[in-house]
């Protein structure tokens, strides 16, 4: 694509391997072209330049993107020739860098100088004289320019619909460029600065590193055409037409420098340092604002799609330079989104965010102006215009696990913004880091999502006297006595709305977090003080976030915490979730520490997530708490579940620790998990979390309602067998008689005299295997037909 150039063309890979020339340096050096391919551009060296000058073009060019000036190299036959060289850094759409090296042989026969200043003065000199000529001129070339150049694009791409689209943008730019380099009035400076401008609108408009040089050649032969026809001395000719093109060359080379230093900016953000110190809200505010400052954005709105079909905006966030934000807020975006969702229109603005979710691919809007229709769309077109929209992408966010969806829309100030084959390889890009980075911090879905005008407002309430803490008894299963409260976070809202915290937990930064801890524990222990004053010893347990243990400060709260209440160590449990391995070391050495204080530690939620059971055993835990996701499949998968539940509880027992199973709902669960002999249940069964200022009256209410020997359900008959069958010599301890199964058997099943039958044989130790199995698969269809 370069070939026709009248400059040289050399393009390197990052290790100044040579992987391309033009035919003009083909025609310039006397070389062949497989002589220079896979060499280093050292062979061109002509000896004249130190290693100083050629270490301070390499830094120049690192540091700034380009370098440009008079060099001297060495042809084949040994002649040596001083050229015009300008060297920029690109980047193609997969991240690879690469250096494009033009240059102009300088002909001492047109007086051509060494020194740049006096080579523009020159030229501007020239250029002042012709000026009126030059101007009339100007429309003639940039639509000659134009034509040319769509007439070619259109003829190798076919793409003729968006060459449309985007011919009208360009025109002015052209002619914008064109202007530029006719002036006699604009320094050097202002040139520079003018390019840099044309430069990045032509990329941010869809036109591709390729389509530039293309445009050039084209404008090139133009101008030297058109020049060409003047009437002037062939002399004065000659240096006008030499002039205007040195002007061209260091235009272009500053307007590519600009178009690669805007696609440098389109990098995905490297998170890698930082993510694990943030929380997933925090990772997508940052991750959205960087994504809105990019070059061209007007802003940006990240929806979440909803199961029934409905749109939140959670993230809406605006480039640095504009104004979208403040205004979008006067103007009440927000209830304008919820009136499109609830109404379901499908006006051209949101409707493509909705069939991106639907469809789970890119959808782009090349030119709002181009698509609406004033009298079909007035209020969209009303926004697309105050805020300068000309574009859009939207880009759907599936996540890898549990399918939820995000969509991020894109608005950009130009058209075709979204349709450059670089800015495809972004957003695909980035798609693939926003979902990595979704499964990585929020593994779990989430029932609900806020818009951030809620969020900001839940986030100011929490800490601003809307902190409510409630409790939930964890009751020992022997004994039926109150062993511990769970402290529990809930948000008040001023109407008196209870906020449960999978609402607004997600919503704070870790420091937020770090900040409701403290404040819990304080509550908290003040609490426990109070109510041990009136009853025996009761202990707290406060999740601990896992962020909030890799902070220097965690055990000094606690510690001053303890003091402030003097509350004895033993009776404080804090919880740490069973969560992906952040920073473990140094996890492991803050829980080392609060061990040491006399802190009791216990792991939430296990079964649910991430650690194994080497990795526990490493660890100083004294309480495992078994996760209530895994009590709620009792019904569906009886045995199964039954099993693993048994099964960790030995393990817990095992390593010495404290047994709580959570999720004990309803009186089919704690039947059935009193006989697997946990130390501790917890659940709506035995109570409901509460304000823990109505614990006390709880407590003095409650009566437990179970003795381990009675079995009231088929779940809890099927526990009961699997802990029997376990151990043959447990049946030498119990005759059928006084066997808790004949009593739940001869009550609730005398229709059933095979199951009878089985149970009796098993006592007698007859066809124990085959009767153990018949009656496993008895009651485990009883069970399910009990939830049916």
């Amino acid at each position: 694509m370069y070939g026709q150039l009248h400059e040289g063309i050399v393009i390197t890979d990052a290790s100044s391997t040579i992987l391309y020339v033009n035919d003009r340096v083909l025609t310039i050096t006397g070389y062949h072209r497989d002589e220079l391919i896979s060499n280093n551009p050292h062979l061109l060296s002509s000896g004249k330049h130190d290693a100083e000058f050629y270490k301070t073009t390499w830094q120049h060019l690192v540091t700034n993107g380009y370098w440009h000036g008079e060099i001297y190299n060495k042809k084949k036959n040994g002649e040596i020739y001083a050229e015009w060289l300008s060297i920029t850094t690109s980047m193609d759409e997969h991240g690879t860098i690469y250096y494009i090296g033009m240059f102009i042989e300088i002909d001492p026969a047109i007086n051509a100088v060494s020194s740049h200043s006096s080579k523009t003065e020159e030229v501007t000199e020239l250029v002042m004289k012709w000026q009126p000529l030059l101007q009339s001129y100007l429309p003639i070339v940039t639509e000659k320019i134009i034509t040319n150049f769509l007439q070619t694009t259109q003829a190798s791409t076919g793409k003729d619909e968006q060459l449309e689209l985007a011919s009208e943008a360009w025109r002015a730019e052209i002619y914008a460029i064109l202007s530029t380099i006719f002036s006699d009035s604009m320094t050097h400076e202002e040139m520079i600065k003018s390019a840099h401008q044309y430069g990045e609108r032509l990329v941010l408009s869809g036109f591709q590193l390729q389509d530039m040089f293309k445009l050039y050649d084209i404008q090139t032969a133009c101008i030297h055409d058109t020049l060409d026809r003047f009437s002037l001395p062939q002399e004065e000719k000659s240096a006008l037409i030499t002039a205007l093109q040195t002007r061209s060359h260091e235009e272009f080379i500053q307007r590519l420098y600009a178009m690669n230093n805007v696609i440098h900016q389109f990098i995905v953000p490297d998170q890698k340092s930082n993510d694990q110190l943030m929380t997933w809200q925090e990772i997508k505010n940052n991750v959205m604002q960087y994504i809105a400052n990019l070059p061209g954005m007007i802003g940006l709105i990240l929806y979440r799609n909803l199961p029934n079909d409905k749109f939140v905006p959670e993230i809406l966030v605006s480039n640095k330079d504009h104004e979208m934000q403040g205004v979008i807020q006067i103007d009440s975006l927000k209830t304008y989104l919820e009136q499109i969702i609830a109404e379901h229109d499908v006006n051209i603005l949101f409707k493509n965010a909705i069939a991106s979710h639907q469809t789970d691919r890119m959808i782009t809007i090349p030119d709002y102006e181009k698509l609406l229709c004033p009298e079909e769309v007035a209020p969209v077109l009303k926004i697309v215009r105050r805020f300068d929209m000309r574009s859009a992408i939207f880009i759907p966010i599936v996540h890898p696990i549990h399918k939820q969806k995000m969509t991020i829309s894109l608005f950009g100030r130009f058209p075709n913004q979204f349709e450059s084959s670089w800015i495809h390889s972004f957003t695909l890009s980035l798609r693939k880091f926003i979902e990595q980075q979704w499964i990585l911090h929020q593994p779990t879905p989430t029932e609900s999502a806020l818009d951030q005008f809620t969020a900001h407002a839940y986030r100011h309430r929490l800490f601003h006297g809307g902190l409510a803490l409630y409790g939930q008894p964890i009751i020992d299963t022997v004994t039926g006595s109150l062993q511990k409260v769970e402290i529990l976070a809930r948000l008040k809202l001023e109407d008196g709305t209870i906020v449960s915290p999978f609402r607004f937990l997600p919503l704070l930064s870790r420091q937020e977090l770090d900040t409701l801890f403290q404040r819990e524990l304080d509550i908290a222990l003040a609490y426990l003080a109070t109510f041990n004053d009136v009853t025996h010893e009761v202990g707290v347990t406060i999740n601990l976030p896992p962020l909030t243990l890799l902070n220097n400060d965690c055990v000094r709260w606690v510690q001053a915490a303890m003091a402030s209440s003097q509350i004895a160590p033993h009776l404080l449990t804090l919880e740490i979730l069973e969560d992906h391995d952040i920073h473990f070391t140094k996890q492991e050495e803050t829980i080392h520490q609060l061990k040491q204080i006399g802190v009791q530690i216990a792991i939430d939620d296990l079964g649910s997530g991430y650690s194994s059971l080497l990795r526990l055993s490493s660890l100083p835990i004294d309480v495992i708490k078994i996760d209530q996701g895994l009590t709620s499949k009792l019904t569906q998968n009886p045995n199964t579940v039954v099993n693993i539940i048994h099964g960790l509880i030995r393990i817990g027992r095992g390593m010495g620790c404290e047994i709580v199973v959570e999720g004990i709902e309803n009186e089919e669960y704690l039947d059935a998990i009193k006989m697997l002999r946990p130390t501790m249940v917890q659940g709506y069964a035995i109570a409901k979390p509460m304000p823990i200022e109505e614990i006390f009256d709880w407590y003095q209410a409650y009566e437990w309602p179970n003795h381990l020997s009675h079995v009231k359900t088929p779940l809890g008959a099927l526990a009961y067998h699997f802990c029997f069958e376990q151990d043959e010599h447990e049946i030498e301890k119990f005759s059928v008689d006084r066997c808790p199964l004949t009593n739940y058997l001869g009550t609730h099943h005398e229709e059933s005299p095979d199951v009878h039958q089985w149970h009796h044989d098993l006592h007698k130790r007859k066809q124990f295997h085959e009767n153990r199995i018949r009656i496993t698969s008895w009651l485990e269809n009883k069970v399910k037909e009990q939830d049916r």
